[in-house]
């Protein structure tokens, strides 16, 4: 198979990846309702197409850069987004799955202070979480 034939493939695979990810992206109400698995394939769903996509937009740069002065820089912006992108995956679909799922499973507000974590604290506002 050609270099630019795969790398299309890829590039059409990476974005089917993330449309069917926002289709089945379940709420915070469906992953409190039991629906965390759903979540955690989703999101590895996403982690799977990124690399795709990266994949696809370095063939589409070296098949433009020859004539296009500016391919090299869209990848590098491309290449920053697929990084967000990925630790937007992992934050949401498996560290917020799982801080999600320990608050539906405890006794609900007690557990609330013992979840979020001490750099979420509003700047400027003492730590009133000591106190207690």
């Amino acid at each position: 198979m050609r270099r630019e034939t795969l790398g299309g493939t890829a590039l059409i695979l990476g974005a089917l990846s993330g449309l069917v990810t926002m289709a089945l992206h379940p709420t915070g109400h469906e992953v409190a309702g039991g629906q965390g698995a759903r979540s955690i394939a989703v999101h590895g769903l996403a982690l799977a197409g990124v690399p795709l996509g990266v994949y696809g937009a370095f063939v589409l740069t070296r098949r433009l850069a020859a004539r296009e002065v500016l391919a090299e820089l869209a990848l590098a912006f491309y290449g920053t987004g697929a990084v967000a992108l990925i630790l937007a995956a992992t934050a949401s679909g498996f560290i917020a799955t799982a801080q999600i799922a320990g608050l539906a499973a405890s006794d609900g507000a007690a557990a609330v202070p013992r979840m979020i974590p001490r750099h979420a604290l509003v700047p400027g506002r003492p730590d009133r979480s000591r106190d207690r």
